[in-house]
């Protein structure tokens, strides 16, 4: 089984393309009682025009949306969609429709940044496989004091040897705020030497190097970190621009920088799907009890630390409805990696059929935990009571509980192979 086919680079994707794609206002979930389910939109349908005006991507229909729900009134709002090539129209009230976008199934936001970079290459885009090597699509992580952390990727960049090794994706750090490496030549004479944020220094000189660059930061309006790719520097105010998951379009990097990489695509790799899924399975082992010295956990620890923080009023210190933004998001996130972690080894089946029944374990146990999370949106669950967030722990402990139990399959696997 190879895992590129041919040595000669094709002509490869712009950088930000695959994001531009994601980038559609497409339904991917519709919660219940949300305005979109009352309506009848489904998994699919794409938002093609709001409120009579053209919309070509998520971004524009949400600056759509906020401008008819802030103005308020009663009268309805036509919404066209495409559902298999057909044009629906629907009447909705002017209230937040409430599904969830496509680009939210892509949660892993550093396997999304190197597949986007995979392509930009000229090779075939495999993030299920990225967000398994970078840890994204096993482990829950967050930071215990940051609420908006929940169901983050902070430990990603532990695993870019892994990346790879079975990718030819090669990263190396120029820039990480935290142990304050910086591996960059900034020129003595530069007007911008000692007036900036030395990652915004970091980009500056990647880009004049013409390197593809992997930066962390807050992207867009988003309050958390996430993984992007840099498209430009606006030479007017050094603001950074480049494409992150939840967006269609280019977004501005605001607040510091946190870590920034240089990544080249050095040679196909030759591929042993069993060497590959003990390699993944080893990672999701270590991050199923991983702290680091930087005040992130992984895995169970992370599940601990959260149902302690659901067994107090209110969960988020910001508020109820911050808490419940911050649930909500650690859900869907939660359910996106179990999708993706189950179309790996789905893929990893096929490659390896003797291990068939062990696959079907793990593909089973992640189908109980997606059931469980979509559960608790179909009850509309509201942490607006210490009752109700308890509820909610209630089942993060059962999700606890079947994650142990894969940890025991992974052994399991990595022993058979």
């Amino acid at each position: 089984m190879l895992f590129f086919a041919c040595r000669a680079r094709p002509e490869g994707k712009p950088l930000g393309a695959t994001y531009a794609e994601l980038g559609k206002a497409e339904v991917w979930k519709v919660p219940s009682r949300c305005e979109a389910q009352v309506v009848g939109l489904k998994s699919g349908d794409v938002i093609i025009a709001y409120n009579e005006e053209p919309v070509a991507s998520i971004t524009e229909f949400y600056q759509l949306e906020k401008a008819v729900t802030a103005a308020g009134g009663g009268n309805k709002v036509k919404l066209t969609v495409l559902r298999d090539d057909q044009e629906l129209s629907f009447e909705v009230r002017p209230v937040e429709l409430g599904f969830v976008p496509w680009a939210k199934r892509y949660s892993a936001s550093m396997a999304k940044a190197l597949d986007d970079i995979l392509q930009h290459n000229g090779q075939p885009g495999i993030y299920d496989w990225l967000a398994a090597l970078t840890g994204e699509s096993f482990a829950l992580m967050l930071d215990e004091d940051n609420c908006y952390s929940w169901g983050t990727d902070g430990l990603a960049d532990m695993y870019l040897t892994t990346v790879a090794k079975f990718t030819g994706l090669v990263c190396k750090v120029r820039y990480n705020r935290n142990d304050q490496t910086v591996e960059t030549a900034v020129d003595d004479d530069s007007s911008r030497a000692g007036k900036l944020d030395p990652g915004v220094i970091a980009v500056w000189e990647g880009l004049a190097h013409n390197q593809d660059l992997l930066v962390l930061g807050r992207w867009g309006e988003q309050p958390f970190l996430q993984w992007g790719v840099v498209s430009r520097i606006e030479p007017k105010d050094s603001t950074v621009y480049g494409w992150a998951i939840d967006y269609g379009t280019e977004q501005a990097l605001s607040g510091r920088i946190v870590s920034v990489y240089d990544v080249e695509f050095r040679n196909p790799v030759k591929l042993d799907p069993a060497v590959l899924v003990s390699a993944v399975l080893e990672q999701a082992l270590e991050l199923g009890l991983r702290s680091s010295d930087q005040g992130w956990h992984s895995g169970l620890e992370a599940y601990d630390i959260l149902l302690k923080k659901l067994e107090q009023f209110p969960v988020c210190p910001p508020g109820v409805e911050a808490g419940d933004d911050c649930f909500y998001r650690l859900v869907w996130r939660l359910i996106a990696k179990k999708e993706s972690a189950n179309r790996f080894f789905a893929e990893m089946k096929e490659a390896l059929p003797e291990q068939a029944d062990l696959f079907d374990e793990v593909i089973g146990r992640n189908r109980a935990i997606i059931g469980k999370l979509e559960g608790v949106v179909a009850a509309g669950l509201s942490l607006n009571s210490l009752e109700n967030q308890q509820k909610a722990a209630r089942v993060l402990a059962e999700i606890q509980e079947i994650e142990n139990e894969l940890l025991g399959i992974y052994e399991e696997i990595i022993g058979e192979l």
